[in-house]
């Protein structure tokens, strides 16, 4: 028998349909060199009650005694890591057949990476922190940071990234608690290197459902976010921010918010970003926000879709 070198770690809370479609797709994928741990923070219906006992035969259920929030839950996943090798994976996620098989043959061929990241919207080799920085403000459809946040497609070297997890608990409120993780990692890591992959481990498609959390709690956030790199803010304002805050504007201008509740919390960043940055980085998308607040929606929806199939076409 192989010693494991991959632990698949799955959050849960509360999704008893989506926990058994996403282990049971897991289990045929597993081998001597992966383990698989469910989180189950604490919920109503316990994880345990979904399996059979030949399924729970394959794979770990960790319960927490309290439901301790959903960051902390994967952040748990992180730090209880007892294999070189962490993939963070959602619980909702559509994954593929050979996802493992593709996650492990990363591993194998680039053993002394120190971090992967799937379904990326561009490929590159990263080393260092300002490589990644660079990388994050890059965008088709999707910005590279808000693929970023996208947990179930990240790999980690937890052994070398252990001693990092600190500022993961530090700015868990962030809700991306994980990426300030990897990023301090690269501060002080300078050769370390990142592979950004368009290799798809999941299937990523627009989804009507309600997310599990709320989006003002990200956008509030944003000051602690300026705070974690408020050292490096010049570098970082037209790299790393950049994209940051075009996941902040884009959810504001065209998610459900309303008009009012918009405006305050466009302002809010604008505030923490400063206004000739958000002009500068983000004119364009401002001048589609202004655009379709006088334009059909039916029209704005054609646009965007057509902007969608040229963005494929190329």
């Amino acid at each position: 028998m192989s010693n494991p070198i991959l632990t698949i770690g799955i959050p849960t809370y509360n999704r008893p349909e989506k926990i058994q479609r996403t282990v049971r797709i897991l289990l045929p994928q597993l081998t001597d060199e992966t383990v698989l741990v469910v989180y189950d923070n604490c919920s109503p219906v316990p994880v345990s009650s979904l399996f059979t006992e030949e399924e729970k035969k394959h794979f770990i259920i960790k319960v927490n005694r309290t439901n301790i929030g959903g960051d902390a839950n994967i952040a748990g996943v992180l730090y209880n890591c007892d294999t070189k090798w962490c993939w963070t994976l959602g619980d909702d996620d559509l994954l593929r057949d050979d996802a493992v098989e593709t996650v492990l043959a990363h591993i194998k061929k680039y053993p002394e990476f120190s971090f992967f990241k799937f379904n990326s919207p561009y490929a590159q080799e990263t080393h260092g922190f300002m490589d990644v920085a660079r990388l994050c403000k890059l965008r088709k459809i999707y910005s590279v940071y808000s693929r970023l946040t996208f947990m179930s497609t990240s790999i980690y070297n937890m052994e070398k990234m252990h001693d990092s997890l600190f500022y993961y608990y530090r700015y868990l409120s962030t809700k991306n608690g994980q990426n300030i993780f990897l990023l301090k990692y690269l501060e002080v890591n300078d050769d370390a290197v990142c592979l950004f992959t368009e290799t798809p481990l999941v299937d990523i498609k627009p989804s009507n459902e309600v997310p599990a959390w709320n989006y003002e709690d990200l956008i509030v956030a944003c000051p602690l976010m300026f705070h974690a790199f408020k050292e490096k803010r010049k570098q970082l304002d037209g790299t790393f921010f950049d994209g940051y805050t075009f996941g902040l504007f884009h959810g504001i201008f065209f998610t459900n918010l309303g008009f009012r509740k918009g405006l305050k919390w466009f302002f809010f960043v604008v505030r923490n970003y400063g206004l000739i940055n958000t002009t500068r980085y983000h004119g364009g998308l401002l001048i589609v926000y202004v655009l379709s607040l006088f334009v059909p929606k039916k029209l704005v929806e054609k646009l965007k879709a057509n902007r969608r199939n040229k963005k494929g076409v190329q």
